[in-house]
């Protein structure tokens, strides 16, 4: 008999919109930093990383855009969105 082989189901990508934030999060723990936020008004908050990237650091790249509404493509785990496309709406 062949022996099959289990994969876990791919999560899929989403799409989110608000505000982007830095702020500290995970406060308390070993694990507090600064972070990029998504703030998706009564949606709730989002603790962004970026995919592949360090979680502890702030991308450079993605600071020029705080404050201004933002759309974040990535893979959803609970409270974070670990994005591969982040970019402003235009004005």
């Amino acid at each position: 008999m062949a022996a099959t082989t289990r994969t876990k189901p791919k999560r899929p990508v989403v799409k989110k919109q608000g505000t982007l934030l830095c702020e500290v999060v995970r406060r308390g723990t070993g694990s507090e930093h600064e972070a990029l936020v998504l703030d998706c008004g009564s949606k709730g908050r989002l603790v962004l990383s970026q995919l592949g990237g360090n979680p502890f650091e702030v991308p450079p790249d993605a600071t020029q855009w705080l404050g201004r509404v933002v759309t974040v493509q990535g893979y959803l785990l609970d409270s974070e969105l670990r994005y591969i496309k982040l970019q402003p709406l235009a004005k």
